[in-house]
């Protein structure tokens, strides 16, 4: 039984861990050029915060040539500090948006690497020389600890990061080439800006229906940022509801007598289901609501038989090793 429990789980286990390891590989080839591109266009802008010095010997050989000058012609002409120019905001934002742009993509590299390491530890830590029951439970051990501390959330960490950072480079992009050449700048922008209204579109379209298979890193945060405000709002009508209803709606034992009243409590009812509806669905987290399309019913399945199998041995909850 131990056996065939650790076969199917190794399975698993090792289907996820893959696709894990898969795409932070990818990042990682991308990120490499991708920062070596961003750190090419930063060496060059970078150059525009500081004064030249071609600028300064430019003024000290004027004003040499006016002292000069003042000498044949018997005036004279007072020496002048040499006051550089300051960089201009479009300067200092194109600058910023390319360093945040080339950070967040060593973090997302960084990110990527962190999860080929867990990954690996995964699966090595169960593989201990022993019976097939310490392995199980080893296994049982790092599978919940990856579900109580959301290492799926970990996973979708380096794509949003990279997304990001794309989304900075080009911004900054667009404000270099307006500096430079309009017309360039208003092309670019127009490309990127179809680009980006493609994107958005992606990014909304799953937190609007689940079956869409279309989807991007943002999908998620903004997915969170929507039910969030929903229940915010809820908060708030429900608060306003309960304040008319007490108004309207004697204390006693919630007899309704008139029609505003039945109106009031119904729209109450509404309210009150509805943002119970929205705080299941934060807690529940996007991921879960949106497993009802059919690529996610193998995971589903797999992940149901193993928890059964688990808690049919009564290990739903294991403190420690040395406790097992």
């Amino acid at each position: 039984m131990w056996y065939t429990y650790m076969k199917e789980a190794v399975e698993y286990d090792k289907f996820m861990t893959d696709a894990w390891r898969e795409d932070a590989k990818g990042f990682l080839v991308f990120t490499g050029l991708f920062s070596a591109v961003v750190a090419v266009f930063l060496l060059e802008s970078y150059k525009k915060l500081s004064p030249s010095s071609g600028d300064r010997n430019a003024f000290y050989l004027q004003q040499i040539s006016q002292q000069l000058a003042s000498f044949t012609d018997g005036t004279s002409v007072p020496p002048q500090d040499f006051s550089p120019n300051l960089p201009t905001i479009p300067i200092i934002w194109i600058n910023t948006m390319w360093v945040l742009s080339l950070v967040l993509s060593i973090m997302s590299a960084l990110s990527a690497i962190l999860i080929q390491q867990w990954a690996r530890r995964y699966l090595q830590l169960p593989q201990i020389p022993g019976l097939a029951s310490e392995q199980a439970r080893v296994r049982s051990f790092l599978f919940f600890g990856a579900h109580k501390y959301g290492i799926t959330h970990a996973v979708g960490l380096p794509p949003l990061l990279l997304h990001l950072s794309i989304l900075l480079f080009f911004a900054g992009l667009v404000l270099f080439f307006y500096i430079v050449h309009k017309t360039i700048a208003i092309v670019l922008l127009i490309s990127v800006g179809l680009f980006g209204v493609v994107y958005l579109a992606l990014t909304i379209l799953p937190c609007i229906d689940y079956h869409s298979p279309y989807r991007t890193p943002m999908s998620n945060v903004l997915w969170y940022i929507w039910q969030s405000f929903l229940s915010s709002a809820t908060l708030c009508l429900r608060w306003l509801l309960r304040l008319l209803h007490s108004c309207f709606v004697p204390y006693n034992l919630g007899d309704v007598t008139t029609l505003r009243q039945s109106i009031i409590t119904r729209w109450l009812q509404t309210i009150d289901d509805s943002s119970e509806k929205y705080k299941r669905h934060l807690k529940d987290g996007f991921r879960r609501q949106s497993s009802r399309k059919p690529w996610m019913r193998l995971y589903r399945w797999t992940s149901r038989r193993l928890l059964g199998f688990l808690g049919g041995l009564g290990w739903l909850r294991i403190p420690s090793f040395r406790n097992s």
